[in-house]
């Protein structure tokens, strides 16, 4: 039996999500599928949001996160700034301020048909070393933000 998470030629997002969280949880991780069972939940150091979009030859496995900020703390032209900043020295995913005023950070892994666990796990942690480094590295900047 393979390990690999197989998606075929299916253009079906929440399939892909269905099968992702059974094979994710297979594999170890800590998943939950949203009621909607549009995305799924992966917990590491972080917590992601998982989904899929699907065409045929190709498969987009989109992991964002969340960082909760102070909406009070309004000062979206420096938040703005911070996220330009960001994606100008991070070329490793996209980092904006959501419409909630909280910090995203989006990772995105196209593949074929098939996902195995390997790249899996090379993506999940790079996606995980990507936000460490940068909250490490814009801890500071980030302050006037937080909740």
């Amino acid at each position: 039996m393979s390990m690999n998470l197989e998606l075929g030629d299916s253009e079906d997002d929440l399939a892909a999500v269905a099968a992702f969280h059974d094979w994710a949880r297979d594999l170890g991780y800590k998943v939950t599928i949203r009621p909607d069972g549009k995305v799924v939940g992966v917990r590491g150091r972080y917590g992601f949001d998982l989904h899929f979009r699907n065409v045929p030859g190709m498969k987009r496995l989109i992991m964002r996160c969340y960082f909760p900020s102070n909406p009070d703390r309004a000062d979206m032209p420096g938040r703005f700034a911070l996220a330009n900043q960001i994606n100008s020295s991070f070329n490793i995913g996209t980092f904006w301020f959501d419409a909630d005023a909280d910090f995203a950070c989006q990772f995105v892994l196209p593949f074929q048909d098939r996902l195995t666990p390997a790249l899996w796990r090379e993506f999940f942690s790079f996606c995980e070393a990507g936000v460490t480094q940068i909250i490490q590295q814009h801890a500071e900047d980030f302050r006037p933000f937080m909740a």
